[in-house]
């Protein structure tokens, strides 16, 4: 059997090739492939589309967990259907009780839009305009909050006028949250139950957790694989 030797050598935007037969000593094929040097500006494009599939992938796992709890508990019914005017349910849900149809599309509806937690500016030029841009309108609303008003109120007038969506539409976690825990208190639901909603509302991955999930193993994340086996390890803080 003819024995073969490929070389290679790697560069920043080619890689060159060689094939050789060790018994003769005869070159068999040899070239170089190149290709496109990376720049920052690639980088970038690849982060923000990971960082969006990131964000979708836990909404939609958010979404999930509250479906699950909420048909677990009778509140989501198997023929559930989205309700349309879902602002004006919401607005209702802080003065009286909702059947099960129009809470299932109030808790969904803030669970999917759940709003920001903002509080650093980063480093890059373009980022920290756009974090400082967040910031100034997330200030604006939650001053216009202190008016007295429930955050669907204020989309509610938002509506009317066309302008519910958005960046300007863009509100803190934690008013999002202060509505929905009115909401509940006029639901007769159970406290441990209301905290459950409250926490998948909520909840958000610490940055010492790193990417990746059990389903998704990385190296550099709370879940390895170990010997074709998924291992947890604990990260420190």
């Amino acid at each position: 059997m003819t024995k073969l030797v490929l070389g290679l050598d790697i560069g920043i935007t080619s890689v060159g090739y060689g094939i050789i037969d060790i018994d003769s000593g005869f070159c068999l094929d040899y070239g170089v492939r190149l290709f496109k040097e990376g720049t920052a500006a690639n980088n970038e494009g690849r982060r923000s589309s990971r960082g969006r599939r990131r964000l979708t992938r836990r909404k939609e796992n958010r979404i999930h967990d509250m479906k699950t709890l909420l048909q677990e508990n009778g509140i989501m019914e198997k023929d559930y259907k989205p309700i349309n005017n879902v602002y004006e349910i919401r607005c209702k849900g802080l003065h009286e009780k909702l059947n099960n149809q129009e809470l299932t599309s109030a808790i969904l509806h803030i669970t999917k839009h759940r709003g920001s937690v903002l509080e650093t500016v980063d480093d890059d030029e373009e980022a920290s305009a756009d974090a400082q841009k967040s910031k100034e309108v997330l200030s604006a609303n939650s001053r216009e909050l202190r008016k007295g008003k429930y955050l669907c109120e204020v989309q509610m007038e938002r509506l009317k006028n066309g302008k519910v969506r958005g960046h300007s539409n863009n509100f803190k976690t934690e008013d999002y949250v202060k509505e929905l825990r009115e909401i509940l208190n006029h639901q007769n639901l159970e406290e441990s139950l209301c905290d459950k909603i409250i926490s998948i509302v909520q909840r958000r991955r610490a940055y010492y957790e790193g990417p990746g999930s059990k389903k998704s193993p990385t190296p550099y994340g709370r879940f390895i694989e170990e010997n074709g086996q998924i291992k947890q390890i604990d990260l420190i803080k």
